[in-house]
């Protein structure tokens, strides 16, 4: 069973929540997790959804934006960066949201 305890991650994430200095977001919960996968944070965010607390949120989907602003940031040609960006966004993640028709990803 996961512990929000034993990741510092969720520690600092619930003090900064309780105290105001981070927003109460699916976007900051993302800007708090490093590129590595925090399970507590995930559970913590499947429990806000749960309660109600935050929308509704595609995980799978989510995680290929993220993986793509990496994958792309990586690129030093801002032309070709911007190029890549735009296809994915575009052409990828528009047709899986097609695909989707609004029902969440796997």
């Amino acid at each position: 069973m996961l512990c929000l305890r034993e990741s510092a991650t969720a520690t600092r994430l619930v003090t900064d929540l309780a105290v105001g200095t981070c927003e109460l977001s699916h976007e900051a919960l993302d800007a708090r997790i490093s590129h590595q996968r925090d399970l507590a944070v995930d559970y913590f965010r499947a429990v806000l959804v749960s309660a109600g607390i935050l929308p509704v949120w595609d995980e799978y989907l989510a995680r290929l934006e993220r993986w793509i602003e990496q994958k792309t940031a990586a690129i030093k040609d801002l032309e070709d960066r911007r190029l890549i960006t735009a296809f994915a966004r575009w052409d990828r993640i528009a047709r899986i949201r097609r695909r989707a028709r609004g029902k969440p990803t796997s």
